[in-house]
């Protein structure tokens, strides 16, 4: 389950702060990973402080995951109790635990 999924940091991002523009532009990054796993979870840390970020605002329009379901071999732990549903119907996985 999410709950007891141990999660490892596989990189990390940083955005540009839209200063250059006079903050009307959008910035979109692309990363490949190449791992297992049934959970993604994303962390943003840190607001660009400018005088229009007056309540120390964090956006993200939006995540596009794509993979495989993992087989009973590969998988993480036992298959998901509903065989119907597919591993990755739900938008946000990878599996892997964050650094201590």
């Amino acid at each position: 389950t999410y709950e007891t999924a141990q999660f490892t940091r596989l990189g990390y991002l940083s955005l540009n702060s839209n200063d250059r523009s006079q903050f009307q532009a959008r910035e979109l990054k692309s990363v490949y990973v190449d791992v297992n796993a049934q959970f993604l979870r994303v962390l943003l840390h840190k607001c660009h402080i400018n005088k229009y970020n007056l309540v120390n605002q964090v956006g993200l329009i939006a995540l596009n995951c794509l993979g495989e379901p993992l087989g009973p071999d590969l998988a993480m732990g036992p298959p998901p109790p509903n065989p119907s549903r597919a591993p990755l119907d739900d938008p946000g996985r990878v599996n892997n635990p964050p650094p201590a």
